[in-house]
This record gives C-alpha cells, sequence and structure tokens, in this order.
C-alpha cells in the first residue's frame, strides 16, 4: 500500500545512553530530524551510513560527508529536503576522523532521530 507523504508512517530512536553507534531504522527511510550530542573532549565526526548494521572500522562515508560535531557540541538536523534517505536502512557512527569511520575508544555520543518510512 503506498501512502501520500504525510500520511507515511514515522519512528523516532533515542540512544539508551552515551553510545558509539546506533541502528536508527531497519529499512528504507528518509530523514526527518537528527539531534546528536558530542560529549567527548575532542571534535567527533557522525557518520550517516545507508545500511543495516553498523560498518567495520575503516569504512569510508556512504550517503553525505559525515558531519563534525565540536567537543561538548551538539548538531541538529530538522526538516527540509536536503536531508537524505536511505535505501537500506539508516545506521549512525561516531568517529575520530573525518573521511573514513575510525573508532572511538570510549561512548561519546547521544542521538535522537526521527524518520519517515519509505513504503515499497
Amino acid at each position: 500500500m503506498h501512502y501520500p507523504i504525510q500520511n507515511r508512517p514515522t519512528e523516532q530512536y533515542d540512544s539508551t545512553g552515551v553510545e558509539t553507534s546506533g541502528i536508527v531504522y531497519g529499512g528504507p527511510c528518509e530523514l526527518i530530524a537528527l539531534e546528536a550530542k558530542n560529549n567527548a573532549a575532542a571534535t567527533r565526526y557522525l557518520f550517516l551510513h545507508d545500511a543495516l548494521a553498523v560498518p567495520a572500522n575503516g569504512t569510508a562515508y556512504s550517503v553525505v560527508l559525515p558531519y563534525p560535531i565540536p567537543a561538548g557540541g551538539t548538531l541538529t538536523l530538522d526538516g527540509g529536503a536536503d536531508l537524505p534517505r536511505f535505501a537500506t536502512g539508516l545506521v549512525w557512527s561516531s568517529s575520530s576522523t573525518d573521511l573514513t569511520k575510525t573508532i572511538t575508544l570510549a561512548a561519546d555520543m547521544i542521538v535522537t532521530a526521527r524518520v519517515r518510512v519509505v513504503q515499497p
């Protein structure tokens, strides 16, 4: 069944605490809003992956350039046509480098996100 865009179901994701990565939604979706808080003492990069599982260390970004978040800073993405779509699913991860995912030694990010489910 196809729904008009305003009637498509939405899903909410909330970190269970400070984490290094998470699976926002396991299927095709459109990002509606996202907020990420960096609790580290250094800049971290938020990667958004078009995937069903967290990619391995060393993986390059796949959908959009990673978002830099300064130490103690917050990134807010809210609405608009420029937010990415994910054909497979939406997974986030925190990295200490900007072009390839470099796993951080400690959990350092709190993420909340809202997606609109894309119907096949």
